[in-house]
């Protein structure tokens, strides 16, 4: 075999490892697979992120369950402050929600209503949200450790107890949030580290 052939042939077997390899990592990357270790997750010092939400409450005055969606920037400045200033539905967008320590701040333009937690009369789903946040924070920063998917369930990494479980990708980003009460299913998207305006 002469020079020539030899050097194509080489290219050849290269350009067939090479594109063996990108498609392989492709499928990978498609199909989801997590790594073989927990990641480190990225709630324990301040983010930002939109969620979207829908809550399963009985309201005042009526005997039956309803939906009740809602939509806005959630913004975390570590544990103890949050705020989620809501987009959704219409009637209330612009409205903030701050949760400081004990104590619930509610503000809409010039108007502003504070608030301790223990006074609110029912739980609250976006309160529901904010601890569930903090109570997971809290205990991964003490050492909690995230798990792996049970058969069955959304390929992601779980951090869990008895009244909320949050699902984070393969780099430690959450992607959601189950409450079990109230029931509250949130979506996670646009999820940014540090808490800028």
């Amino acid at each position: 075999m002469d020079l020539s052939r030899k050097i194509k042939a080489f290219l050849y077997l290269t350009a067939a490892v090479i594109l063996t390899s990108a498609l392989t990592g492709c499928l990978a990357g498609i199909s989801g697979k997590l790594p073989g270790n927990p990641p480190e997750p990225k709630i324990l010092s301040g983010f930002t992120c939109d969620i979207t939400a829908v809550a399963i409450l009985i309201p005042p005055e009526k005997e039956k369950e309803e939906e009740f969606e809602f939509a806005g920037r959630l913004k975390c400045l570590g544990t103890g402050f949050r705020e989620l200033e809501l987009t959704a539905p219409e009637t209330v967008a612009g409205l903030k929600i701050t949760l400081s320590e004990d104590k619930v701040t509610s503000r809409m333009d010039d108007l502003s209503f504070d608030c301790p937690v223990s006074e609110i009369p029912s739980p609250s789903p976006v309160i529901c949200v904010f601890k569930a946040l903090d109570s997971a924070a809290v205990r991964l920063s003490e050492g909690g450790k995230l798990t792996a998917p049970k058969s069955g369930e959304k390929d992601c990494w779980y951090f869990t107890d008895n009244t909320y479980a949050i699902c984070f990708d393969g780099s430690g980003v959450p992607l959601s949030i189950e409450i079990s009460s109230p029931r509250v299913t949130v979506k996670i998207t646009g999820f940014s580290a540090g808490a800028g305006e």
